[in-house]
């Protein structure tokens, strides 16, 4: 009898296959849909379903895909089970840290990020590492009830430093800014060794002085990528909203601008993000959001207290110079950009490439001096259930390091705190590693 393709047999089977490659390449990606789940599902009667179909090929005398005989063939299941677990076992092992003599014994290229990345609370075993891979339970099932915590890859060693309270030690790896950019475009993002789940966070990023939201594009694309929403703003007198300045746009104007809008759009488990000088208005904000407010990041910042200002902080000498420009080149009541030399020294600028500096100056906007003048009229102590995160740049590291008075506070708990190598203005320098702390710092932060 001649033999034709077996189609049925061919049908089922790409079926089969489809309904299992397909969700376990993009299920770790998308964070685990429930189409996924249901389409591993439904493709084990699948496969069910293709051995019926060639036993009826094999009985009418056809040509099946896969003949018994080949089932039955000696050592094809141990065979088979040996490979499985030869792979399964692979993966663990470039994916588990602290593997005794790893980062001697394996080539540079070879070394795992988690490699230099330590959760020292809880080990990750080879085993744990292969349990990982396999897709999350439904809420209230197993050992999981939202997504999974993640970290990009990179392919040889990097600078790893973090300084969280006594009660939890955990080390967070920067990655390359290149590598990190191209592994959030490709979604190639791994699940970190953690068993609590990741919660998606709602960051709403206040820019600093003379930027508006724009500087935020990058790490706000990437965060989005992460799964994040991220929500950019500017205020009043600055970035696209510097026509509805004015004399009169003080402190208290900001503060209500950052209220306001999260108001407006009706937000909850707000992560509010404040760099450099937001974070005066933020630290009146937070008082005022209540239950709205999970987190506050300061970026190369701290919170303010009632009473102080801006320029309350600066030295005499540099107070006399800020004044004397606002009133020979700022009507009397902006603060335009300094010269990039009168912004600080060499680190404060590190990063800020020609490309950098051409945007800053090209897009930054005058600053409402009173911004500058008001001193913070209140500002409330956020509750122990709101999260609190520092992230440190060159300038401010430096000065948490030295133990200055003012600052430390936030090398306590409950306090947490990311060093980032960068100078001031990480947003604009390293998007990328910047929005992979902010990724970091959305895990929930009880033990």
């Amino acid at each position: 009898m001649k033999e034709t393709l077996d189609i049925p047999g061919l049908i089922t089977l790409t079926a089969a296959l489809l309904l299992l490659v397909v969700p376990l390449v993009l299920g770790h990606e998308n964070h685990w849909p429930l189409w996924t789940k249901v389409s591993l599902a439904v493709s084990v009667p699948a496969f069910i379903l293709f051995t019926f179909v060639e036993r009826a090929v094999a009985r009418r005398g056809g040509a099946p895909l896969l003949p018994g005989r080949v089932l039955k063939t000696p050592g094809l299941v141990s065979g088979a089970s040996a490979n499985f677990f030869a792979m399964a076992g692979y993966s663990g092992f470039l994916a588990a840290p602290q593997l005794p003599g790893l980062n001697r014994t394996l080539p540079s290229r070879l070394q795992p990020v988690s490699a230099c990345s330590k959760f020292s609370s809880q080990g990750w075993s080879v085993i744990q590492t292969v349990l990982e891979q396999v897709p999350r339970l439904p809420p209230g099932i197993g050992r999981g009830d939202g997504r999974a915590r993640q970290l990009p890859w990179h392919s040889s060693s990097v600078g790893c430093r973090a300084h969280p309270p006594p009660s939890r030690s955990r080390t967070v790896c920067v990655l390359d800014r290149a590598y990190l950019r191209s592994t959030l475009l490709e979604g190639a993002v791994r699940t970190a060794p953690d068993w609590k789940m990741n919660k998606m966070a709602t960051h709403v990023l206040v820019p600093g002085a003379w930027l508006g939201a724009w500087a935020w594009q990058d790490t706000a694309r990437a965060l989005s990528k992460l799964g994040h929403r991220a929500l950019p703003l500017s205020l009043t007198g600055l970035g696209e909203r510097a026509q509805h300045g004015g004399p009169d746009t003080d402190l208290d104007t900001h503060i209500a601008d950052i209220t306001a809008f999260v108001e407006a759009q009706n937000l909850s488990d707000v992560t509010l993000v404040a760099h450099s000088y937001a974070a005066a208005p933020v630290s009146g904000a937070a008082g005022r959001l209540g239950r709205r407010l999970r987190r506050l990041v300061y970026i190369d910042s701290a919170p303010f207290s009632e009473g102080m200002s801006l320029l309350g902080l600066m030295p005499p000498e540099r107070v006399a110079r800020i004044r004397r420009q606002v009133a020979e080149d700022g009507d009397g009541w902006r603060l335009p950009l300094p010269p990039f030399e009168e912004l600080g020294s060499e680190r404060t600028l590190d990063g800020l490439g020609p490309a950098q500096r051409r945007l800053l100056r090209a897009q930054g906007t005058p600053q409402p001096f009173r911004t500058f003048e008001q001193p913070l009229a209140s500002a409330a102590t956020p509750g122990p259930e709101v999260d609190r995160v520092v992230v440190a740049c060159h300038d401010f590291t430096a000065m948490l390091d030295a133990g200055e008075p003012l600052l430390a506070g936030l090398n306590m708990s409950p306090w947490r705190r990311f060093d980032l190598a960068t100078g001031h203005w990480p947003m604009l320098s390293v998007p990328g590693e910047l929005a992979a702390i902010l990724h970091e710092v959305t895990y929930d932060h009880t033990d």
